[in-house]
């Protein structure tokens, strides 16, 4: 018979054996690890949202998934509807990040920036994004004010009081990043967090968040005295070192600069791609796997490796103003923790029908229709009664709309409507005038409406051009 020590011995043995077999290798420390699989996660991303809490009245033309030699319009945008969207592609998807690259708040209509795009900052919080890298317009009203939406609070640093409605505003649950925008007080601190990591399985995502390096040319510099913007690229490789010291081998930039696509809706292609984001692509770091990107409000995916076989990035923009989200598919390797297969499609956030002039878009059943989200609807409120009496202020009269529709040179009714007025503007204000004036065509960003009685109302003009420029001679 086994000796009652022999037997506790055998059984240890067992025990350890068993525990060794569990794990394919140990830490430095001898601590056993647990093998990591393939993980599969989506990127939920957009880009240019600029406050559109309302559905701004556009439409998407995609193809007819029946024949693909035609297409079909789809009405798109409302913060309601995008975060139903949002819902319903989390609870399909688990394993995922909700990413905005830049330019989410300001030069946005007049329910938002009335009150400093906190409305904004509530139902994203509500909506649990996770990061929104810095677009230019995030610096309109200065890095003071920038920092109070993120951080909260009521102090004011603008002419426009803040904390208007909500007396206890928390600011962005979310992360701010700005990997390229470092404090001249500081040179090694940046103005937020350079990027930020999820795990899924075990297996590290860093997203690292930037914003043109050309922002100081298009925003008020007094705003932006404190800060430096530096090299989209240089910056990102330099950050690639540490990532790898971290274990982090699967990278997304998500960056608000852009390139002007030739192709349509959901077509993945890198054909007739052109911008400045071109010149920082070829200079990435070939270890970045995904970038997200923005700021030309264009929709578009490309597999650039198709065009430089030296940089394998999967390349994508959603648009601008809510109007869809990219879904970026990744498969992350259990081993080496890498991204092994990438894809992405666009998904149109189909809201409500329309009438826009003599143009009207209806909701189709040939793709997916999104519903209002009740915790949304109840913030908006709060708002929508506040700018009512402002929004609804008659101002001026017109026989129809007055549309944005350019000719091939750019030139459109609106926009030389607008330019007229400059003139006239200039002419009051100096004996002078001007000789000529110029209207960026990007700035005239929606038809300018009227109402049954022909009339335009404050609200309307301000959704035309909700920004803070002067006109100068």
């Amino acid at each position: 018979m086994m000796t009652q020590q022999l037997l506790k011995a055998k059984v240890l043995c067992l025990m350890m054996l068993a525990l060794t077999a569990c794990n394919d290798h140990d830490d430095n420390d001898g601590t056993p690890t647990v093998e990591r699989k393939n993980q599969n996660i989506n990127i939920l991303a957009f880009n240019d949202f600029h406050g559109n809490l309302e559905p701004p009245k556009r439409f998407i033309e995609a193809d007819d998934p029946n024949d693909s030699s035609k297409t079909v319009r789809l009405p798109v945008g409302g913060v309601s509807y995008f975060a139903d969207a949002i819902k319903k592609l989390r609870a399909q998807y688990p394993n995922n990040a909700v990413v905005s690259a830049g330019d989410l708040i300001s030069a946005s209509p007049l329910t938002s920036s009335l009150f400093l795009d906190e409305p904004t900052i509530e139902t994203m919080n509500e909506i649990q994004i996770d990061f929104n890298a810095v677009g230019n317009h995030e610096f309109d009203r200065g890095t003071d004010e920038l920092r109070r939406l993120q951080n909260g609070g009521c102090q004011q640093y603008t002419s426009t009081k803040p904390c208007q409605i909500n007396p206890k505003f928390e600011g962005a649950k979310f992360n701010f990043l700005a990997a390229n925008v470092s404090m001249k007080a500081d040179p090694n601190k940046t103005l937020f967090p350079a990027y930020k990591v999820k795990s899924y399985g075990g297996i590290p995502v860093a997203f690292i968040g930037m914003t043109l390096k050309a922002t100081p040319s298009i925003v008020s510099a007094a705003g932006i005295k404190d800060v430096n913007f530096h090299d989209e690229a240089d910056t990102v490789n330099a950050l690639i070192p540490e990532l790898k010291k971290q274990g982090i081998e699967a990278i997304v930039v998500v960056v608000h600069e852009g390139v002007a696509p030739s192709t349509k809706f959901n077509k993945k292609t890198c054909d007739g791609l052109s911008g400045p984001l071109l010149g920082i692509l070829d200079r990435l770091d070939p270890a970045v796997d995904v970038v997200v990107s923005g700021h030309t409000h264009q929709s578009y995916i490309c597999d650039y490796s198709t065009k430089n076989p030296q940089k394998p990035f999967l390349l994508t923009s959603a648009g601008q103003y809510g109007t869809a989200i990219t879904n970026i598919q990744l498969e992350l390797d259990g081993k080496t923790g890498d991204v092994i297969k990438k894809d992405a499609k666009q998904v149109p956030i189909q809201s409500e029908a329309y009438t826009s002039g003599s143009t009207t878009v209806n909701l189709t059943d040939l793709y997916e229709k999104f519903n209002k989200t009740p915790s949304i609807e109840a913030i908006l409120d709060k708002y929508r009664q506040a700018v009512t009496s402002i929004s609804a202020r008659v101002v001026g009269t017109a026989d129809g709309v007055i549309n944005r529709n350019a000719t091939e040179s750019g030139e459109s009714a609106l926009g030389n409507l607008i330019a007229d007025a400059q003139q006239a503007m200039a002419l009051t204000a100096s004996n002078q005038g001007s000789d000529f004036t110029l209207m960026n065509p990007g700035g005239v960003r929606a038809d300018l409406l009227v109402n049954t009685n022909n009339q335009i109302t404050f609200g309307d003009v301000f959704t035309v051009q909700p920004f803070g420029n002067s006109i100068v001679t």
